[in-house]
C-alpha cells in the first residue's frame, strides 16, 4: 500500500531478497491476488471496482500496459496451464454459489469450468495444480456450512472433498509436487501453516515448522532444488 494515496493496495514485484522494489499498478486503484503467468512474462490480478463487478486484468511481469480480460466477481484469479486463459467468476442467479469460466487471453471468449450441481464459493481461492492435471476449489458441500477445498480431475470427474474444516479454512496454494497442498487452518487457535498430502487416505494437516502463527495468503514455488513458500 502507498501511504500517499489513502493505504489502497498496489501490485508489487520484488527480488526474494526483498531488494528493487518495483511498482506495476497505477494509485488510486484496489488492486489484489496477483498471479504469474506460467512463462512467466505477464501477472493477472483482480481490480475492485467502484461499481459493478470487479475486473481482471493482465499486465507484462515488467511493467507496461495494461489489459482488461474480462469481469469477474471472484477475489482471486488463476491461469490455466499454457497460459492462453485466465479464470473469471460469476454468481448464478438468486443463489449464493458461483460459476468458473475460463476466459482467453486473446479473443476474450469464455468456456465453462464448473458444473450446476456444483456450489463453487468464487471468493475463495481457485485453481490448476502446477502440473495441470488438477483443478481445486473451494466450495460448499451441502446448502449449508462453511466451504472446503475440493479437487478433480482436469480433464473431468468428480470432485472430492480434501478438508473438512470448517470455518476454520484460512486459505490454500498448490505445492510444486501437484500431490500436496498447503493449507492455513486457525483449528489449533491461530493461523497456521500445513502440508496435506492428497494421496494420504486420512487426508491428514501436517504442520508446517517455521511459518509462524497468523499467517495467510501463501504461494510455493520450486526454486534451486527446493520448495520455497511466500505468506
Amino acid at each position: 500500500t502507498d501511504p500517499a494515496h489513502d493505504h489502497v493496495p498496489s501490485i508489487y514485484v520484488t527480488a526474494i531478497d526483498g531488494l528493487g522494489l518495483h511498482r506495476l499498478t497505477p494509485p488510486g486503484s484496489t488492486d489484489l491476488g496477483p498471479v504469474w503467468s506460467p512463462d512467466g512474462s505477464q501477472i493477472a490480478f483482480v481490480r475492485q471496482e467502484e461499481t459493478g463487478p470487479n475486473a481482471v486484468i493482465v499486465i507484462p511481469s515488467a511493467g507496461g500496459a495494461e489489459r482488461r480480460v474480462s469481469p469477474t466477481h471472484a477475489r482471486y484469479t488463476a491461469w490455466t496451464p499454457g497460459g492462453r486463459e485466465i479464470i473469471a467468476g460469476g454468481p448464478r442467479p438468486h443463489q449464493r454459489n458461483y460459476d468458473l469460466d475460463a476466459v482467453s487471453v486473446a479473443t476474450g471468449e469464455h468456456r465453462r469450468l464448473t458444473h450446476p450441481d456444483q456450489l463453487v464459493d468464487a471468493w475463495e481461492r481457485f485453481g490448476y495444480s502446477p502440473d495441470g492435471s488438477r483443478f481445486a476449489f473451494t466450495g460448499w458441500t451441502g446448502p449449508q456450512g462453511a466451504p472446503e477445498i475440493l479437487v478433480e480431475p482436469a480433464s473431468g470427474g468428480p470432485a472430492r472433498q480434501v478438508t473438512r474444516l470448517g470455518i476454520s479454512l484460512r486459505g490454500w496454494c498448490w505445492l510444486p509436487d501437484s500431490r500436496s497442498l498447503l493449507v492455513v487452518s486457525n483449528e489449533p487457535g491461530a493461523r497456521r501453516l500445513f502440508r496435506l498430502r492428497l494421496d494420504d487416505p486420512s487426508l491428514a494437516l501436517t504442520p508446517l515448522e517455521g511459518g509462524g502463527d497468523e499467517t495467510f495468503h501463501p504461494a510455493t514455488a520450486a526454486a534451486g532444488g527446493e520448495v520455497r513458500a511466500v505468506f
